[in-house]
C-alpha cells in the first residue's frame, strides 16, 4: 500500500465519494478499491458517514453503531451471502437440505430475511414476469447485485426454496414467541394471536403494520372522535361500531369453522366475517393503541373483551392527564354473540350467566393470560382441522403442524403436563409425518426447540419419523424410468383437462398402475372405469384451487387436443396459490408449437429423468 495520499482535499473526495450511488454493488467496488489506494484513502474510504447510506439502501432495517458502518455493512454482506449459498445448495441438490437450512438459521436467522424477500422477487421470464411484478408491488426487492437482473436457470425453484427458507424463519420465530409464553413471560395477546399467522406465510410485522394504519384509522373516524376521552364505554363502543363499518363482524354459520378465520393477517384483509377470538384481538390492540387497557376475557364458550379504564399517557406526565381505572371492569362483545343492541355487556348479567357456564369464578371476567388464549386458539385451530372438510391438503398440513405444536408446548406450562399428554399418540405421528412430508427444512429446528425429553420431541422419536426424514434427507431420489413396454402417453409437466370434471391441471407424477390401497380403489370406483385399475395413474395439481388429485389416464385430456393454451396469468396464479409447483419445475414454457407447459427443475428432472423431452404434446 502506497504512503501517499491523495492530491484532492479530503473533504472534497469525501464528498465526491458520498455522490457513489447507493443502489448497485459497483459503488462498494469503488470504495474498496479506492482504499487500496494508501492509507490516506483507506481512512477516507472508511468512514462511517459514507456506508452509512449504503447500508441502508441494501438492508433498510439495519440501525448499527454510527461509527461501525463499515464493519456491519461488511458483516450484512457475509450474511446475505451464506443466505444465497445456502438457497443454491437447496435448490442444486435434494441432499442435505435439512442441516443446510438449520445451520443457516442458527448461523444468519432474521438477519437474512431481506435477503430472501428480494430473491423471492428475483425475475423470471417474461411471460410471467408481469403477474410477478403485480405480486411484488410494495415490496422491498433488495439491493442489486452483478447479474441480479438475470433470470436465473430454475428461477421458479429458487424462488420456491427461498420462501421455503422465510416460513422456516417465521414458524421459528413464532416458536421463541411460544416458549416466551411458556416461561410466563410478558407477551402481548396480539404477538401470540399474530404468531399463528406465520404458520400461512405473514410475518408478525406485517400484523402489526396493518393494525396501526387501522387505529389511525379508528382514530379520525367521526363517531370515534366525538366521543369524549373520559367516556371510555363510549370510546369501546365507538370502536366496535368503526369494527363493523370496516367490514368486520360475525361469520355465517357455515363459516364459523372456517380455517381462515384462525389467522389475524387473514382477518384484517380478506376474511373480516371472522370468529370472536380474532374479533377480541382485532378490539383489544385497536383499543390499547388508543390509550385503553383492553384485556381478552376467557369467558368459558364465548369470549368477550375487559376494558379496566386508559392506559398511561406516552407524553411526559405534566401534559397528559392520569390514567383512569374504572369502579368496575367494563365488557364488551366485539362479536355481538349476546345480540345485545350494544355490545357492552353489563356485568351482572355475565356474573348471573357464570354458574351455567360451568364455574361461577368471577374471576373468568378478568384479563385472561396470553398463555390460556394461545392454548385455546390452538385447540379452536383442531377442531376447525376435524370440523372443516372444505380445509384445502396445504393448509391442513400447516394447522396440523401449528395446533400440534402449540398445544404441546403451551399445554404442560398450563396444567403440570396434563393437557400435553391427552393428546393421543396418533397425532403426534400425525405431526411427525406432516413435518417430513411438508416442512422437511423444519425438522432440525424443531427438534432443538423443544426441550430434551418433552412429550413432543419424545412422542416423534417413539414415531420415528424425524429419524427418517433425516436419513431420506441424505439419500438421492430413486429415478423413476419408463420400463420397457410400459405405456405411459403422458408426462410430468404437461398441462390437462379433465374428462368428466373439466378442471385443469398439471401432471407432478406417474405410476404405471394405480398404487393406492384397496380401499381407497374401492372407494373411489377404481374398477369401474374402462379401463380400471391396471392403467397408468398421474399425480397432479388443480390450476383452479390448488388441490392434489390421483387422475386415470383416461381421464387426461391434453389442452394441445382441445386447441387450447394455459394462459401466462393462469401459469402465475397456479404459483402463488400452489407454491411447490416451483419444487419440480423451474419455468413455465409457453410459445409457438406448445401450448403451456411447465419445464422440470433440477430435482424434478432427477426423478423423472424420461420426461424431460417432450415428444411434441405427448399425443
Amino acid at each position: 500500500m502506497s504512503t501517499e495520499g491523495p492530491t484532492l482535499p479530503p473533504e472534497l473526495v469525501t464528498a465526491i465519494l458520498s455522490l457513489l450511488p447507493t443502489h448497485t454493488f459497483t459503488s462498494i467496488r469503488t470504495l474498496l478499491a479506492f482504499s487500496l489506494a494508501s492509507r490516506a484513502s483507506f481512512d477516507l474510504a472508511s468512514q462511517s458517514s459514507l456506508w452509512d447510506a449504503h447500508l441502508h439502501a441494501r438492508w433498510p432495517s439495519s440501525r448499527p453503531a454510527p461509527s461501525h458502518a463499515k464493519q456491519a455493512y461488511i458483516h450484512r454482506h457475509l450474511l446475505d451471502t451464506e443466505t444465497s449459498r445456502t438457497l443454491d445448495r437447496l435448490t442444486s441438490t435434494p441432499q442435505g437440505r435439512i442441516p443446510a437450512a438449520d445451520r443457516w438459521l442458527c448461523e444468519v436467522g432474521p438477519l437474512g430475511r431481506e435477503r430472501l424477500r428480494a430473491l423471492i422477487c428475483a425475475p423470471v421470464q417474461d411471460e410471467l414476469q408481469p403477474w410477478f411484478e403485480r405480486d411484488a408491488r410494495g415490496v422491498w426487492r433488495g439491493f442489486e447485485e452483478e447479474g441480479e437482473g438475470e433470470v436465473k436457470e430454475d428461477a421458479l425453484c429458487r424462488r420456491y426454496w427461498a420462501q421455503e427458507m422465510l416460513g422456516l424463519l417465521g414458524r421459528a420465530e413464532a416458536m421463541k414467541v411460544w416458549a416466551r409464553v411458556a416461561r410466563g413471560e410478558d407477551v402481548s395477546f396480539e404477538e401470540g394471536i399474530a404468531s399463528l399467522s406465520v404458520f400461512r406465510g405473514a410475518e408478525m410485522g406485517e400484523v402489526t403494520s396493518t393494525l396501526d394504519s387501522l387505529a389511525e384509522a379508528c382514530a379520525a373516524w367521526p363517531g370515534y372522535a366525538s366521543v369524549p376521552a373520559d367516556d371510555i364505554p363510549g370510546r369501546c363502543e365507538a370502536i366496535v361500531r368503526f369494527m363493523e363499518s370496516e367490514g368486520f363482524g360475525p361469520p355465517e354459520d357455515n363459516e364459523y369453522h372456517a380455517m381462515a378465520g384462525h389467522y389475524l393477517h387473514l382477518v384484517l384483509t380478506t376474511h373480516k366475517r371472522t370468529l370472536p377470538m380474532t374479533l377480541c384481538c382485532v378490539f383489544v390492540s385497536l383499543a390499547r393503541r388508543l390509550g385503553l387497557d383492553a384485556h381478552p376475557a376467557n369467558l368459558p364458550g364465548h369470549l368477550i373483551c375487559t376494558v379496566l379504564g386508559t392506559l398511561p399517557s406516552p407524553t411526559p406526565p405534566s401534559s397528559s392527564s392520569p390514567p383512569i381505572t374504572l369502579p368496575e371492569p367494563q365488557h364488551v362483545d366485539p362479536s355481538q354473540r349476546f345480540q345485545r343492541a350494544s355490545p357492552l355487556i353489563p356485568r351482572p348479567l355475565l356474573l348471573s350467566l357464570l354458574p351455567a357456564l360451568g364455574s361461577p369464578d368471577p374471576s373468568l371476567l378478568g384479563p385472561a393470560p396470553t398463555m390460556q388464549m394461545l392454548f385455546r386458539a390452538a385447540l379452536n385451530i383442531r377442531h376447525s382441522i376435524r370440523a372443516d372438510a372444505r380445509t384445502p391438503e396445504g393448509d391442513l398440513m400447516e394447522a396440523v403442524y401449528l395446533s400440534s405444536v402449540a398445544l404441546y408446548r403451551l399445554g404442560p406450562a398450563l396444567a403440570g403436563g396434563g393437557l400435553g399428554a391427552r393428546e393421543p399418540r396418533g397425532a403426534l405421528e400425525w405431526l411427525a409425518g406432516v413435518l417430513a412430508e411438508r416442512f422437511v427444512l423444519d425438522v432440525g429446528m424443531v427438534e432443538r426447540e423443544m426441550a430434551v425429553g418433552d412429550e413432543l420431541c419424545t412422542g416423534l422419536a417413539y414415531a420415528g419419523q424425524f429419524e427418517a426424514a433425516r436419513e431420506e434427507d441424505e439419500e438421492m431420489p430413486v429415478p423413476r424410468r419408463r420400463e420397457e413396454g410400459a405405456v405411459i402417453r403422458f408426462k410430468v409437466g404437461q398441462m390437462f383437462q379433465h374428462r368428466r370434471f373439466l378442471y385443469t391441471a398439471v401432471i407432478i407424477g406417474w405410476s404405471e398402475t394405480c398404487d393406492q390401497s384397496e380401499a381407497w380403489i374401492q372407494q373411489m370406483g377404481v374398477d369401474r372405469l374402462a379401463r380400471g385399475r391396471h392403467q397408468p395413474f398421474y399425480h397432479v395439481l388443480v390450476a383452479q384451487d390448488g388441490s392434489a388429485r390421483y387422475v386415470a389416464e383416461e381421464n387426461v385430456v391434453l389442452l394441445s387436443s382441445l386447441g387450447r393454451a394455459f394462459e401466462p396469468e393462469e401459469a402465475a396464479r397456479l404459483v402463488r396459490e400452489r407454491r411447490e409447483v416451483g419444487r419440480w419445475f423451474g419455468r413455465w414454457q409457453a410459445g409457438e408449437g406448445v401450448m403451456g407447459r411447465w419445464v422440470l427443475g433440477r430435482e424434478g428432472r432427477e426423478i423423472w429423468p424420461d420426461d424431460v423431452e417432450l415428444d411434441g404434446e405427448g399425443e
